[in-house]
């Protein structure tokens, strides 16, 4: 049902916020459709910097959401 799904997304984008301060800025531009290359150009990391932090907060991210058994 539509408020169950707002729930859900509620929870998710907590866990989002939740997130260290730089991994929370790179996963919201990586859940945008952002490339390592352009959340780099952004946030004025490296690149290889942007790819650590979206891949580990990614990373982190699902887990959090499977702990919360909202992955599916």
């Amino acid at each position: 049902d539509n408020r169950e799904s707002k729930d859900l997304i509620n929870q998710a984008l907590e866990v989002v916020a939740a997130l260290p301060e730089n991994r929370c800025i790179a996963v919201r531009l990586k859940l945008q459709g952002f490339s390592h290359a352009e959340i780099a150009e952004l946030s004025g990391w490296s690149e290889d910097k942007a790819r650590n932090l979206a891949t580990r907060g990614m990373h982190q991210l699902r887990e959090q959401l499977k702990n919360l058994g909202l992955k599916r």
